[in-house]
């Protein structure tokens, strides 16, 4: 079991986001702003956290490559002011999630100092319950 404390896990997933982002040449930040990852001032990562009974759910969202006409429909993290951004966007060239999904998984491990395997969700057996 880790002995972490919740805002360290928040803090966690935030540094998470930022090593990734610093992988692909961008500089992720923390912002006075709010909870998430910004980029230039933009928010490029949000963080969403449902625990019961010490187990997690949800988590951070990173743009990778979203379609960012989207966000107009929306008012992100509550705040009717902010840009956001994405990982793209920032580089200038289209990113596939699963180009990013090995620096994530790295920085997850060193940032939370664990290990991480593979699970072949296609395979889960469904439970009936």
């Amino acid at each position: 079991a880790w002995e972490c404390s919740l805002m360290d896990y928040v803090s966690g997933l935030e540094e998470t986001a930022i090593g990734v982002l610093g992988d692909w040449g961008v500089r992720g930040e923390r912002s006075a702003r709010g909870r998430g990852v910004w980029a230039r001032g933009k928010k490029i990562a949000a963080l969403g956290i449902n625990v019961r009974r010490w187990v997690t759910m949800h988590g951070i969202a990173l743009n990778v490559d979203p379609d960012m006409s989207h966000f107009d429909l929306i008012n992100p993290c509550g705040m009717a002011d902010i840009e956001v951004t994405s990982l793209s966007h920032e580089i200038g060239k289209q990113v596939l999630v699963e180009a990013v999904t090995e620096s994530f998984i790295f920085h997850f491990k060193r940032v939370f100092e664990c290990g991480a395997e593979t699970v072949d969700m296609t395979k889960r057996a469904v439970s009936g319950n």
